[in-house]
């Protein structure tokens, strides 16, 4: 969530998100939760209870399914929907077999909840050669672990043929000329691509007062829990609110510093962060090439391993000793008797790691780690990505010409486009992150652990050296982390025990 007034407080933002958020909020919490910042209600925006439109955003597609929606008795629409939605990608493969489904059966079914969920926004572009892989998949063309899994990429994310324009108005000329390398493998394990999800614009760094959830080209995601009252987090937001409101069983979602833990917590969902160096991140709209990764939002993790064994081949060890970190002792207990009933050995952080885990998220408090990281990566990017916005002076030009399209600022791009960090203090801001780090890396081995476990609070350190990490709900949302990007397989293993899919 790389917006730099959250930097100093992302620790308060993303516990509050994960206190209490594994089921739709009751009214009294609705009515109590504060979003912020506030949304727009009027001018260009129409909110309601019933209503949810931006001007500026384009619709969705449905032409290329009209025929086969059409064609679609609304009784079998109903049998397949409600024998797929919210479901697991092992449990439709069920479903399919025993219903006798094709895959293109089940992608109409997902465009007519697309429609259904339309309120929520969740969906940023519909691929309209959905049906055409479907068939191909039905013709035994292809096909896999994934086959039959209708699933969702986030906005900023290269789905070929699609708008790679992370939710901009400004890049809504970017087609992706090919699949970003994990969008591709998904594919070749039979997975149908329906389209990208919608996204806090440039994941989420546009501007300080943009809401989570909304983009010019998608318009606002809202929360299924209390769409005018629960603030459903960012960026990957509407990854999360697809699989949340069980359209897809698993969407692809990215993180620099919690893009996708955050939006998790709040849908009650599974979050995957992959290791910043195990999964490519190419194709991908960058904040920070050093910190961003894809991962994925989905109901079990059982999913999440199917993803990881299409994309990496690996299939991971359960870890065995955790770390137990949390803001009080009875939470920390609490947390304990969670692993250990998963198995797992723990133990409590004593001083000497705090003090080195303190140093180490202070380095998130530096605004020129963000800075130096966008400042380069992004200018690299639009350079050679073929659009008519070629640097970050000429994004923060194209937003101050069409202000419609940026209703609520972008200061966060007119401040990188004037962005004067010498090459030198970047390169000393990111050392001191590494070695903070590795401080961190010899504590945990002195204490014989190989992640750390708890509430989220002390260990957002984990990315600035390229850390999965893993949400795993309950009563208490249990966030693991695991300080290098080659333990990623380990820790999707490990999350399956904890979250009692593997004895």
């Amino acid at each position: 969530m790389p917006r730099r007034r959250l930097v100093a407080t992302m620790s308060a933002m993303v516990l509050a998100a994960i206190a209490g958020c594994s089921a739709p909020a009751t009214t009294a919490e609705a009515l109590s939760e504060t979003i912020d910042p506030p949304r727009l209600m009027s001018g260009e925006f129409r909110l309601t209870e019933v209503v949810n439109t931006f001007a500026g955003a384009r619709p969705l597609d449905y032409t290329p399914f009209k025929d086969a929606i059409a064609n679609l008795p609304e009784s079998q629409y109903v049998a397949i929907r409600d024998a797929i939605k919210g479901k697991s990608v092992d449990e439709i493969r069920e479903a399919r077999a025993r219903l006798g489904l094709t895959v293109r059966d089940l992608v109409v079914a997902t465009v007519k909840m697309v429609q259904a969920e339309v309120y929520y926004r969740p969906v940023l572009q519909l691929d309209p050669t959905a049906l055409d892989q479907a068939d191909a998949l039905d013709a035994g063309r292809g096909g896999g672990p994934l086959t039959g899994a209708i699933l969702l990429v986030k906005g900023n994310t290269a789905v070929k043929g699609l708008r790679n324009d992370a939710g901009s108005g400004a890049l809504a000329d970017q087609v992706a000329a090919a699949d970003s390398p994990v969008v591709a493998r998904l594919r070749e394990a039979g997975a149908v691509i329906l389209g990208r999800a919608n996204l806090s614009e440039l994941s989420y760094n546009l501007g300080s007062k943009l809401p989570n959830g909304f983009s010019a080209m998608g318009g606002q995601t809202l929360s299924p829990a209390g769409p005018l009252t629960v603030d459903p987090e960012g960026s990957s937001t509407g990854s999360a609110v697809a699989v949340q409101l069980g359209i897809v069983p698993l969407a692809l979602g990215t993180e620099t510093i919690g893009s996708i833990i955050s939006p998790a917590a709040k849908a009650g969902v599974l979050g995957y962060r992959a290791g910043s160096a195990h999964w490519s991140t190419q194709g991908v709209v960058p904040i920070d090439s050093q910190l961003d990764s894809l991962g994925t939002l989905s109901h079990t993790v059982a999913d999440v391993r199917h993803v990881e064994q299409a994309v990496t081949g690996q299939e991971g060890r359960t870890m065995s000793r955790a770390v137990v970190i949390a803001e009080d002792e009875s939470q920390a207990a609490a947390y304990a008797r969670r692993l250990e009933d998963a198995g797992l050995d723990t133990v409590a952080a004593d001083e000497a790691l705090r003090a080195a885990i303190e140093v180490a998220n202070a380095t998130l408090g530096d605004p020129s780690l963000l800075e130096c990281g966008f400042a380069r990566d992004m200018n690299a990017y639009l350079a050679t990505a073929q659009g008519k916005v070629t640097d970050l002076r000429g994004l923060s030009a194209w937003y101050e010409a069409v202000p419609a399209l940026a209703p609520y600022g972008f200061d966060i791009v007119a401040e990188a486009a004037r962005s004067s960090i010498s090459p030198e203090q970047c390169r000393r801001t990111h050392a001191a992150a590494a070695d903070a780090v590795t401080a961190v890396e010899r504590e945990m081995q002195r204490l014989g652990a190989q992640f750390i476990a708890g509430d989220n609070v002390s260990t957002l350190f984990v990315v600035q050296n390229g850390g999965p990490r893993f949400l795993v709900p309950g009563p208490d949302h249990l966030v693991i982390n695991a300080t290098s990007s080659a333990d990623s397989a380990d820790l999707v293993a490990t999350a399956a025990r904890i979250a009692q899919e593997e004895e």
